[in-house]
């Protein structure tokens, strides 16, 4: 009867509530993402670099390296794509933040003989970066309210900032698949085996990249001159 009438209209309020809920925060977000222009995009990007920075200690800049990082982003990523941070402590391999910032650790470069291998993770995190925007997942992390500050103030809250560096330090870096990557290898023409031998034995990625290496003689053109290479592995001085 009624009751029942009631009833039924009360849960499918409840549910209508409940699936507004779920998708308030998510059409923030993404309106968020959409409105926000590259300027807004690299200050977030900077100010997450700054935090990240009070944890792991000021990025690698000596000066006599910078030419060969750049040389490095440009052979690998193409001229002008994004930029390159090298940090000296505090992080794994590599990860990124909005604004085109890609962070590598400096193990990835001080531990090698040549850049194959930094070229991989470079190329690895640049599909990181493309296959979720790096504006998104910082918003994601930070939930509704910091989207919807961001849409009225242009900015994110500042303890966001915190939070989101120190969890980036700590999360483990999502998986790529080996076919995501051979052809961003083959477009960059690196060779993956390099790249792949620095994976642990058992990760499935490994002996795929190494059987589908595009380059299997290695390069057709050299990622960075031995001189460019030998300067870039100072770039944290001594």
């Amino acid at each position: 009867g009624r009751l029942r009438l009631g009833l039924v209209a009360g849960l499918a309020l409840l549910a209508a509530g409940a699936a507004a809920a779920f998708w308030l925060p998510d059409a923030l977000i993404r309106r968020a993402v959409s409105a926000a222009p590259f300027a807004i995009r690299a200050d977030i990007g900077a100010g997450v670099l700054d935090q990240i920075e009070r944890l792991t200690g000021p990025a690698c800049n000596a000066p006599e390296a910078r030419a060969a990082l750049t040389a490095l982003r440009d052979r690998v990523l193409g001229a002008g794509a994004g930029r390159l941070v090298v940090l000296p402590n505090g992080i794994a391999a590599s990860t990124h933040l909005p604004g085109g910032l890609i962070l590598i650790g400096r193990d990835l470069i001080e531990d090698y003989d040549g850049p194959e291998p930094v070229a991989g993770y470079i190329l690895a995190e640049d599909a990181r970066r493309r296959a979720e925007d790096p504006l998104e997942r910082l918003l994601r992390f930070g939930g509704a309210y910091a989207a919807a500050r961001l849409l009225t103030t242009g900015e994110v809250p500042p303890d966001l900032l915190r939070d989101y560096a120190a969890d980036l330090l700590t999360a483990p870096a999502a998986a790529v698949s080996a076919g995501t990557l051979l052809p961003r290898f083959e477009t960059a023409d690196v060779s993956a085996r390099p790249f792949a031998e620095t994976l642990p034995p058992a990760a499935p990625e490994r002996p795929v990249l190494i059987a589908g290496d595009p380059r299997p003689q290695g390069e057709t053109v050299p990622i960075l001159s031995d001189g460019a290479w030998v300067r870039l592995q100072g770039i944290c001085g001594e």
